[in-house]
C-alpha cells in the first residue's frame, strides 16, 4: 500500500514538473526583472542633488553647476532673412518658446575637468506635464560643452530647446555629469520661463 502511494505521489509530481516546463512553451531559465521597463541609471532624479535656475548645485569632486534658462527673441518675417540668435516665427507650434539653456561649470577640484561629460538628459513639465524638444536653429549658435575646465576655473555651454506652453510655466531639467569612470550623476534643477514680451 506504501509502495503504490509513493508511486502516485511520484507520478503526480513528475506530471506537474512537465507541464510548469511546458507552459506557455518559452525559456524559464531566465530570471524575471523585479521592475520590468524601469531603466533608471545610477544618480538620476530621484536621488539627483536638486536646485534652482541661476544657483549653484556643488557636486562631489568639487564641482559646482549651474544651470538657466532665458527665452530666445523670435522674429516674424521671412525664414531667409532671420537675424542671428533670432528663432523664425514660422519654425514655432503649438504656442512654443524657443529656449535656450545654459550650463557652467566651475572646478573647484584639483583636475582638469572634461566639460564634455555634461549634457542635458531632458527638460519635463512639472506642473502639466509634457517635455521640451532639443532644437538645433541656423540662427542660433549654441556654445559647446567641450574642453578641459582647469581648477579654479569655469566652462560653459549652452543648449537650445522649443518649449511647450505646459512646459514654460513649471519645469525640470535634468543634467547629466559624468565622472572620470563614466558613471552619471545628475543634477536637477527646477525653474520656469517668463512671459513672453507682447
Amino acid at each position: 500500500m506504501r509502495s503504490r502511494t509513493t508511486a502516485v505521489i511520484g507520478a503526480v509530481l513528475l506530471a506537474a514538473t512537465l507541464a510548469g516546463c511546458s507552459s506557455g512553451g518559452g525559456d524559464h531559465t531566465k530570471e524575471t526583472p523585479v521592475n520590468p521597463g524601469v531603466t533608471q541609471p545610477p544618480g538620476t532624479a530621484a536621488s539627483a542633488p536638486a536646485g534652482v535656475l541661476g544657483r549653484p548645485v556643488v557636486l562631489s569632486g568639487g564641482l559646482e553647476v549651474t544651470t538657466d534658462a532665458e527665452l530666445l527673441p523670435v522674429f516674424t518675417g521671412v525664414l531667409a532673412s532671420t537675424p542671428n540668435g533670432q528663432v523664425n516665427a514660422a519654425s514655432l507650434s503649438g504656442g512654443a518658446l524657443p529656449a535656450r539653456v545654459r550650463i557652467s561649470v566651475t572646478n573647484r577640484g584639483d583636475a582638469p575637468f572634461d566639460l564634455s561629460h555634461v549634457f542635458v538628459r531632458e527638460v519635463v513639465g512639472t506642473t502639466s506635464g509634457g517635455v521640451a524638444a532639443y532644437t538645433d536653429w541656423a540662427s542660433v549658435k549654441e556654445k559647446k560643452l567641450a574642453g578641459l575646465v582647469a581648477p579654479g576655473a569655469t566652462g560653459e555651454g549652452t543648449v537650445s530647446y522649443s518649449v511647450p506652453p505646459t512646459v514654460a510655466s513649471g519645469f525640470r531639467i535634468t543634467i547629466a555629469v559624468l565622472d572620470g569612470a563614466g558613471t552619471p550623476s545628475d543634477v536637477v534643477v527646477n525653474g520656469s520661463l517668463p512671459a513672453p514680451p507682447v
